[in-house]
């Protein structure tokens, strides 16, 4: 998981906030501006809530360390 899952699924996050910022920069319209930013700002989150180790996974970790 720590090796090839989590780095790869948080450079995918990184990828699509870049390409996010690109394809806004590039929009005609304030709207189609807003639209591309939060369709990839939305992938980016969900792969890294995805790419986290929760509880109760396999390689999971507890939320807090007392």
């Amino acid at each position: 998981f720590w090796a090839v899952e989590h780095v790869g699924t948080m450079l995918l996050a990184v990828v699509m906030v870049h390409v996010g910022r690109v394809l806004a920069r590039k929009a005609a319209t304030p709207g189609s501006k807003r639209v591309r930013l939060l369709v990839c700002f939305g992938i980016a989150t969900i792969a890294m809530l995805a790419a986290t180790p929760w509880p109760g996974m396999v390689s999971g970790r507890p939320l807090f360390r007392l």
